[in-house]
């Protein structure tokens, strides 16, 4: 048999060879045929980014600078969000039948908004059992106070 790479004759050890000497063994094109395929296989694509996680070494694709791309990704992230927002906020007018909780007047006659229990500036978080609905005028007038100081 002909090696493929230098050309001279050998005789196969195995029924897949294709190359004199032996990559076991360290001799021969076999080996140099491994270090190649080896050294191809580590060299790092320029656009991706190298990341430890969990002990492990993956590998990620960098974000590209591109003005426009940024632009649009942020703008999917607000729509998405955003959505979410209306989403909880119907929910919790539904919740409380589209009526003020503080003074019991309900949505057409007057303009309804979300209002915290526990005020965020007071350490309130932003879940649904900690919101409520009230009217403009009323939500303004409880400002940050906790519910119990308002009544």
């Amino acid at each position: 048999m002909e090696c493929l790479k230098c050309k001279k004759e050998f005789s196969k050890t195995s029924r897949n060879q294709k190359y004199c000497g032996s990559s076991l063994k360290k001799t021969g094109c076999s080996y140099l045929a491994r270090l190649e395929n080896e050294r191809k296989r580590k060299k790092k694509p320029e656009n991706r980014k190298k990341i430890l996680r969990q002990g492990r070494i993956w590998w990620k694709n960098k974000v590209s600078k591109d003005p426009e791309y940024i632009k649009r990704k942020r703008d999917r992230d607000r729509n998405k969000y955003s959505i979410r927002r209306l989403k909880v906020r119907f929910r919790v007018f539904e919740r409380d039948s589209f009526t003020c909780q503080y003074c019991g007047r309900k949505a057409p006659e007057v303009v309804l908004n979300i209002d915290h229990i526990y005020p965020k500036s007071k350490g309130g978080l932003d879940k649904m059992s900690n919101y409520k609905t009230s009217c403009k005028e009323c939500n303004l007038g409880k400002g940050d106070y906790i519910l119990n100081e308002f009544n």
